[in-house]
């Protein structure tokens, strides 16, 4: 009796020391990879490639007396994991250190298959794009900050989110929460995505005369979550572009290359990649600052109208901010990426003491609107009075645009 219960204690113990592992799979179909088969790790920075399937989720925390539970023995979990599910992908959603209260890590990671040669090989899917979506394509940037991933296209803003719980009622009503949707709203389905889903639709007044609307989609997800969509755009909207970016975004069928990293070396701007410094960050998608050289604030159009609606709706919203006050405006000619155009200038004397902002509280800023190759881009430009002007403009504006 006395070796049985030593023996059961042992047991205990062994089974103890290692991680839980909770694996949850959506697709079965698959054999186990040999070993010799390489497992891919992307992070949560990394953009999944095009035509990968979704095999499954998979947490892995504490289990009581852990002590295998280190970065490396939880990776190595999730390898043999995702073997097992014939998956040779692992995406990792979420990973947090040890604390106070646990000396494990504890990760979070989704699974996927793809054996495409290209991939393979290193080399991006080859994907055939319809006319429509290589217009949208044509437009649109995306950047992914933590759990949320932020789209600009055609003047429109989208954020997109993936809560890690099924589609029902309690997550409904967590996302509405989150991204703020009237209770009272039941929602309605929406023919223009495939699976489950609801749709509310806001307004929110951003002039006397401007009004941002959102479509907000709330989406049970192949992978058995749960997707939130966010479409804004305060200029008429667009329901084709934006049946074409649901299609793409819901297909996982965005290129790698249209997102932007959030370590900023380079911006890809108008059809071309521009280098710049480390001091240089993100202050939205497509809105990148580098104090003392200049900030730029842009978006692509598919058409003219389109872009200067929006310029003209962002000249609106400043002249009517209560940030400072105008002391000039003028039209001014410009060169823009070769091109030779108009641009609209305003002098502004920001309300805020001149050691707060870096010694000068004299904003310039220029709205400018071009057609660069098969689209227009309209773009925001600043800087402060003292920034490092070359000639006449700071570095970073110099880059797209000269004075005449």
């Amino acid at each position: 009796m006395m070796k049985n219960y030593f023996l059961l204690l042992i047991l205990v113990v062994i089974y103890s020391c290692n991680p839980r592992v909770n694996t949850k799979l959506t697709d079965l179909r698959y054999s186990p990879l040999a070993i010799d088969e390489e497992i891919f790790l992307f992070s949560l920075d990394d953009i999944i490639p095009t035509k990968s399937k979704f095999i499954g989720s998979i947490k892995l925390g504490e289990g009581g007396l852990s002590v295998r539970c280190g970065y490396d023995d939880l990776i190595d979990k999730c390898i043999i994991t995702a073997r097992n599910a014939g998956a040779n992908i692992i995406e990792l959603k979420k990973v947090k250190a040890p604390n106070l209260f646990t000396s494990c890590y504890r990760i979070e990671a989704d699974l996927y298959r793809n054996f495409s040669r290209n991939f393979l090989e290193g080399n991006e899917e080859i994907v055939e794009f319809e006319p429509n979506e290589k217009l949208l394509l044509s437009t649109l940037e995306g950047l992914r900050q933590g759990e949320f991933t932020f789209y600009n296209f055609d003047g429109y803003s989208v954020v997109t989110y993936e809560h890690a719980d099924p589609f029902n009622e309690k997550t409904i009503k967590q996302l509405k929460n989150k991204f703020k949707i009237s209770k009272s709203d039941p929602g309605k389905l929406s023919r223009r995505i495939k699976n489950s889903n609801l749709l509310y639709n806001s307004v929110k007044k951003v002039s006397d005369d401007i009004e941002l609307s959102t479509e907000h989609f709330i989406i049970a997800n192949d992978k058995g979550k749960t997707s939130y969509i966010g479409i804004s755009t305060s200029i008429p909207r667009n329901e084709q572009m934006e049946n074409t970016f649901l299609k793409l975004y819901t297909n996982l069928e965005i290129p790698y290359y249209h997102y932007a990293s959030q370590e900023i070396d380079s911006i890809y701007f108008a059809n071309r990649y521009i280098q710049l410094g480390p001091v240089c960050r993100w202050m939205d998608i497509r809105n990148v600052q580098c104090p003392h050289l200049g900030q730029m604030d842009w978006s692509e159009f598919s058409t003219e109208e389109r872009a200067h609606q929006y310029i003209r709706q962002r000249i609106q919203i400043t002249e009517r901010k209560k940030e400072g006050e105008f002391i000039a405006t003028e039209k001014v000619d410009v060169t823009f990426e070769g091109i030779e155009t108009t641009a609209q200038k305003y002098t502004l004397k920001v309300k805020m003491p001149k050691f707060a902002l870096g010694g000068s509280n004299i904003l310039y800023i220029y709205y400018v609107v071009a057609k660069i190759e098969e689209k227009y881009v309209g773009a925001i430009l600043s800087h402060y009075d003292n920034d490092n002007n070359s000639p006449g403009l700071p570095p970073l504006l110099s880059e797209v645009m000269a004075l005449k």
